[in-house]
């Protein structure tokens, strides 16, 4: 297929993946207070549809981690993003105290860095599988994402390319294997014209460090940017 912007479901593994690199690009108030993050001009403002719920939750049953951060503060429940409006970032004791709030208990064991968001979670909608394949009339199922960067953190813009199964969904059902395609998108555009959420949640290992987990549904996606076609 050409290069272009289709319609796409993107898989758990394809979700978790962007939502590691949006954790990283700028869920931490560090980044916020430094200007690097979305939530440096967005704090209280729509980013994504309203059908998205982006928490850091250690104590959901799917996830894996600590119940404490590195400086023995239990970790709190933050709705990063709710209900589409980006809410708040997650703290430790020195951006806390920066931001006039208490610590939200995920300091990551670097001043450098400061807070880290390690268990994220995406709340879960109503829909199988095969009901978001259904909803899409011409468009792409992704498995999964590798090789991603960050190209620009206010705007949690990301590139990478497809992996391990890019498929073409014609009038709601999955026919042939296409071949795999590089991106270029900001994550909080393609979660701001999605579609909908899927019911089935599946944890995955962290792709930053090794003290947490990734919870996160199938996703239909309105609109996702392919760039270029890779070589493999």
């Amino acid at each position: 297929m050409a290069p272009g912007e289709y319609e796409v479901v993107l898989e758990p593994a394809a979700v978790a993946m962007l939502l590691d690199y949006l954790s990283y690009a700028g869920f931490g108030a560090k980044q916020m207070i430094d200007g690097e993050s979305f939530f440096s001009k967005r704090i209280g403002q729509r980013v994504a549809q309203p059908s998205v719920t982006v928490a850091d939750d250690v104590t959901h049953p799917l996830s894996v981690g600590i119940g404490f951060d590195f400086e023995g503060v239990p970790r709190k429940r933050v709705a990063v993003i709710e209900r589409g409006t980006a809410v708040e970032p997650v703290t430790d004791y020195r951006t806390a105290r920066r931001l006039g709030r208490q610590p939200s208990g995920h300091y990551s064991g670097s001043n450098e860095w400061g807070p880290y968001a390690s268990n994220i979670l995406m709340e879960p909608g109503d829909a199988t599988s095969e009901q978001l394949v259904a909803g899409v009339d011409d468009g792409l199922l992704v498995t999964r994402f590798h090789y991603v960067n960050v190209l620009d953190r206010p705007t949690a813009l990301l590139t990478g390319m497809t992996r391990d199964g890019l498929w073409r969904i014609r009038q709601g059902e999955v026919a042939e294997p296409v071949h795999n395609l590089r991106f270029t998108q900001s994550v909080l555009d393609a979660l701001d014209s999605e579609c909908r959420v899927g019911r089935d949640l599946h944890a995955f290992a962290a792709e930053f460090g090794g003290f947490g987990s990734t919870v996160a549904p199938s996703l239909h996606v309105g609109r996702w940017a392919f760039t270029s076609a890779t070589s493999h």
